[in-house]
């Protein structure tokens, strides 16, 4: 269970948010968050990942995490968190198999090769990040975010670089990460998205509604994945 409380942020005289709530309860739903140009969608983002401090309550499965130091955070980040900003980081010298190799060696990764297969970028794996267009980027960010099979998931417009088949493919893989027992929350403007999302919450006004649940969402089988050798890169 992922609680936000009293989420307050502004920028100079603007109020973005003002003792907003948000509780993300069952851990097999994707959570779709929507909003107008300048609702605070990004800004929500940042919130919920650390990157952006503003004023809230933060808590997970009831611990407080508003009281950790700067290092908890960022132990709290990297063992429970994959996230994808709108605009992926990559290191510029390391091609995409090394990005993978380090991320392995620093979270203890699991071995991901049915995914590579699935988001279409084995081709890509010999290649450095500023080859990659766009499209490609965002998939390669997705399978660095999941490789540590984290217990929650935070992506900025995911789809947004996609074309139809990629995005029908993104989509199915995070339904299915999603039943399997986890939280995956999404920001994002994408109608098929929307569509597929299980619940919908809207940011209007500084605050945040929820305008769609649907029900009876079942769990299914979580798959067992086998870790990779942890040896240092």
């Amino acid at each position: 269970m992922l609680n936000l409380n009293n989420i307050t942020k502004r920028y100079g005289e603007k109020v973005i948010f003002k003792n907003m709530n948000i509780q993300f309860d069952n851990t097999n739903e994707i959570n779709g968050i929507i909003g107008k140009s300048g609702s605070g969608k990004s800004t929500l983002h940042q919130i919920i990942t650390f990157q952006d401090r503003g004023k809230c309550e933060y808590y997970y499965n009831d611990k407080n995490m508003t009281i950790l130091s700067d290092c908890q955070q960022k132990d709290f980040i990297r063992d429970k968190m994959g996230i994808v900003n709108q605009i992926p980081t990559f290191i510029d010298d390391l091609r995409i198999e090394d990005h993978i190799a380090l991320c392995q060696s620093m979270f203890n990764g699991y071995n991901i090769d049915k995914y590579i297969d699935r988001l279409g970028i084995r081709e890509v794996m010999n290649e450095y990040p500023q080859q990659l267009s766009g499209g490609e980027k965002i998939r390669v960010s997705i399978l660095l975010a999941m490789l540590h099979q984290p217990e929650i998931l935070v992506f900025d417009e995911p789809t947004a670089s996609l074309d139809k088949h990629h995005t029908q493919i993104i989509v199915e893989l995070l339904k299915e990460y999603a039943h399997q027992g986890h939280i995956v929350i999404i920001f994002t403007h994408d109608n098929f998205m929307k569509n597929e999302a299980d619940v919908i919450y809207q940011i209007d006004n500084h605050t945040l509604n929820c305008i769609q649940c649907k029900k009876n969402v079942s769990k299914i089988k979580e798959e067992h994945f086998i870790r990779v050798n942890s040896k240092h890169y």
